[in-house]
């Protein structure tokens, strides 16, 4: 019989936590391989620029990068609104489609690989809204022939990747409480802009009283009254 001489294994290396930055890579190399996710990005930005051009199309002031930059946050709406469904499929996605099992085999930590999670899916945003705003300075660009209205996109990208970010994150953590896109859908895009009608119409009913209407209309208008 021989015998084979082994050298000691570390149990540590079972029980240490995987490093943060090593999920945020694996789930960006899984981004890229769901259809779902790159076609609503695409999506987002092909939407996005269109409504660019359409806006610069009907601009009536001189195109300079002042009025250019406010036309480009005004038409940046739709792109911003549509980071929320992204983030409710990329929140739901890892529950659908039965990996977030797999990267919980080896990162057991639950909150560690939600947070990879987040910071992912923040990467992707800022990602596409770093195209997003280069194809769009390119179009005011060639569309005004200034390139003054190029810089008005860059120096206002500001607020529309604050309000991306934010639509991105509440998608996700919506989509992954729910395990699924349907009710964040719901909540965003048929709720929330029903609400003033809704409030409104409890008005008229009696249901609430009018300085209770006005407040829910202020907080949906973010004018909270005194």
């Amino acid at each position: 019989m021989t015998i084979v001489a082994t050298e000691p294994v570390d149990a540590a290396l079972f029980t240490r936590p995987v490093p943060l930055a090593r999920l945020v890579r694996v789930h960006l190399r899984i981004w890229p391989a769901q259809r779902a996710m790159t076609v609503a990005t695409l999506l987002a930005v092909l939407i996005g620029v269109g409504g660019m051009l359409l806006g610069l199309g009907h601009l009536t002031t001189p195109a300079t990068a002042d009025a250019v930059g406010r036309q480009f946050v005004g038409s940046s709406a739709a792109y911003s609104l549509l980071w929320f469904a992204i983030g409710a499929v990329a929140g739901a996605g890892p529950f659908r489609n039965k990996w977030a099992q797999l990267l919980l085999s080896f990162a057991p930590r639950r909150g560690r690989w939600f947070v990879a999670l987040l910071v992912s899916v923040l990467v992707w945003t800022l990602a596409a809204t770093g195209l997003f705003t280069v194809l769009c300075a390119v179009a005011a660009l060639v569309r005004t022939g200034s390139a003054g209205a190029a810089t008005g996109v860059v120096t206002t990208v500001g607020p529309v990747l604050a309000l991306s970010l934010f639509d991105v994150t509440v998608g996700l953590i919506l989509g992954a409480a729910a395990r699924g896109v349907a009710v964040p859908l719901i909540l965003a895009y048929v709720i929330g802009p029903a609400l003033p009608l809704i409030t409104v119409v409890c008005g008229w009913n009696g249901a609430l009283p009018p300085r209770a209407v006005s407040r829910l209309m202020a907080v949906r208008l973010g004018n909270m009254p005194r």
